[in-house]
């Protein structure tokens, strides 16, 4: 018997320490339910991280365990190169280890910006919520894995943080997928390297239990331009907060910051937004709507935000 139902977990290593420091401390700061949280690290890094994120005033239980355990509880080469591959192997793989039912995932360039509760991942005690969008892009690489499974229909994208995934999915999908199959864990990210999806489809053709969709509650800022804009609209963490999210994601390969910092400006954009959208209500014409147009399209960063944000 699992020791906890639900589990926050993330995959990491020293290389993201750094970014992880952050995660873990929003943790202790908006762990409103006390949830575990489990790191995952190779061997070698576990003296590093329990010296860097262990501060015994945690409210909550903090795990540390090692690749390894999870590799060997699932009878793969502990030896294997450490990759992204490998990382999702382990993500597939942690349910082996027996701690809980249920563990949501989020990577080290995640961190919270306000309170969470169980219910943010759990429909009730045995439903999780299942994290889902729907792709229109045609001849996307995820109809590989819907078309792998023969499923009719439209072609989701399970690649969220915050996915929760199944102990009892993850058994089932063993035992009546790959060992029927001949495959492994490894096997299925060397056909298709989306773990997620891997994951979301089973889910979807086996039923295992109810599925209820829901959407990530991170805002996610995948490029540069992605975070510049925001901060040019003026966009603060509480306006964040005030739109759903209880969290952020900036993601490491694309962005030189590991937070969101509130624009300088803010307040001026604020402004500058709201007088646009009253001078361009209705279509109104007129010298000063010209110039009001004019200056709505002046960027109000400067150079000093180019080169350092």
């Amino acid at each position: 018997m699992p020791k906890y139902n639900l589990v926050l977990f993330c995959k990491s290593y020293r290389g993201d320490i750094k970014r992880i420091k952050i995660l873990k401390d929003s943790i202790d700061k908006f762990n409103a339910d006390k949830i575990p949280f489990v790191v995952c690290c190779p061997e070698s890094d576990q003296e590093l991280f329990e010296k860097t994120l262990r501060n015994n005033k945690e409210l909550y239980d903090f795990i540390i365990v090692s690749d390894e355990e999870v590799l060997r509880a699932n009878n793969i080469d502990t030896n294997a190169i450490q990759n992204w591959k490998s990382q999702q192997i382990i993500k597939l793989g942690f349910y082996k280890l027996g701690l809980c039912n249920y563990y949501t995932i989020y990577d080290s360039d995640c961190y919270f910006i306000d309170n969470f509760y169980i219910s943010d991942f759990m429909y009730d005690k045995n439903t999780p919520y299942l994290c889902m969008t729907e792709i229109l892009t045609p001849n996307t690489n995820h109809t590989f894995i819907k078309n792998y499974f023969k499923r009719h229909g439209r072609t989701y994208d399970f690649v969220h943080m915050s996915q929760v995934f199944s102990a009892d999915v993850l058994t089932d999908m063993q035992k009546n997928f790959l060992d029927k199959n001949k495959l492994t864990f490894p096997d299925l990210i060397n056909m298709y390297p989306y773990e997620f999806n891997w994951y979301g489809e089973y889910l979807l053709s086996s039923q295992i239990h109810d599925i209820i969709p829901a959407l990530p509650k991170l805002r996610r800022y995948d490029y540069q331009e992605d975070y510049v804009l925001d901060r040019h609209r003026g966009i603060r963490v509480k306006d964040l907060i005030k739109m759903g999210y209880n969290g952020i994601i900036m993601q490491k390969g694309w962005l030189n910051r590991c937070v969101y910092r509130d624009p300088w400006y803010g307040k001026l954009a604020r402004i500058k937004r709201t007088v646009f959208f009253k001078m361009h209500s209705g279509h109104k014409k007129g010298i000063i709507r010209k110039i009001i147009l004019v200056f709505y399209k002046i960027p109000v960063w400067t150079i000093r935000e180019i080169f350092h944000d």
